[in-house]
């Protein structure tokens, strides 16, 4: 397993089998537009370039639900989503909410491919 940092609290993690999780990766600048607070330091990955087959997102914050991200998701249709209702409810209400958020609760376990998951609180 490989686990890269990607600043804030994102991180990408490589698993044996060769598939990629991504948790809470913030790589756009969307929180500029939506908080007015403008990227301190360069994105470690190009949006384009994050090839992921998981998703997760913490909680709806913009440092966490990156809007620029999931908007260029919409290029890769086999990356799986997961996050809180928040998360979804957040998608809706800016017309971005495609169906492919997977609403996770707290304490819920999920076997995915070679790998499981316990969501936790953040």
């Amino acid at each position: 397993m490989k686990i890269r940092w990607l600043g804030q609290a994102g991180f990408l993690i490589t698993l044996k089998s060769g598939k990629r999780i991504a948790i809470d990766p913030y790589l756009g600048d969307s929180c500029m537009e939506l908080v007015g607070y403008r990227r301190m330091t360069p994105a470690p990955i190009a949006l384009k370039d994050l090839d992921i087959d998981y998703l997760f997102i913490s909680h709806e914050h913009p440092d966490h639900l990156d809007i620029d991200l999931y908007d260029a998701l919409k290029e890769k249709p086999y990356t799986q989503i997961f996050g809180n209702v928040h998360c979804k409810e957040l998608l809706s209400v800016k017309g971005m909410d495609d169906g492919r958020l997977k609403v996770v609760e707290i304490g819920q376990k999920l076997k995915l491919d070679d790998f499981s998951v316990t969501i936790m609180k953040s």
